[in-house]
């Protein structure tokens, strides 16, 4: 089994950030004592490969566990200024990172704030599964 963090949880299917700084996604059914689970909970999970439908091929989590909750300094984080940003998504330029991160409106920590270009942010990005040399 596997241990990671939810980075992201909407009560139907969320994201574990992995020790490998990759993103994994689990649907509720998957989930073992849901009630507990909840947005940075540390969780183990086992991982298996779909094989059918439009992520055939992709990992997903299951058999996810709650361990407790994670701490914030757990996460490598970094600062940078948000380049671009409409309702869906954007980018941001941090000078810590080569290259711009993309960045999705599911990745807030809290849904109700609003992002608008020019603003400072402080952010923990994943790598993306499909691209190696891609930050999310």
């Amino acid at each position: 089994m596997e241990e990671g963090i939810v980075i992201y949880w909407n009560g139907k299917f969320g994201f574990i950030k992995t020790t490998q700084d990759d993103h994994i996604f689990f649907h509720k059914s998957q989930v073992i004592k849901r009630p507990l689970l909840k947005l940075l909970s540390r969780v183990k999970y086992t991982t298996k490969t779909v094989h059918t439908g439009r992520h055939t091929g992709r990992l997903r989590a299951t058999d996810v566990k709650v361990l407790g909750d994670a701490k914030l300094e757990s996460f490598k984080t970094y600062a940078g200024i948000l380049e671009s940003w409409n309702r869906y998504g954007g980018k941001i330029k941090s000078p810590q990172l080569p290259a711009l991160v993309h960045v999705n409106r599911i990745r807030k920590l809290y849904s109700n704030e609003t992002f608008k270009p020019g603003s400072y942010v402080i952010f923990s990005p994943a790598r993306d599964p499909n691209s190696e040399n891609k930050l999310l």
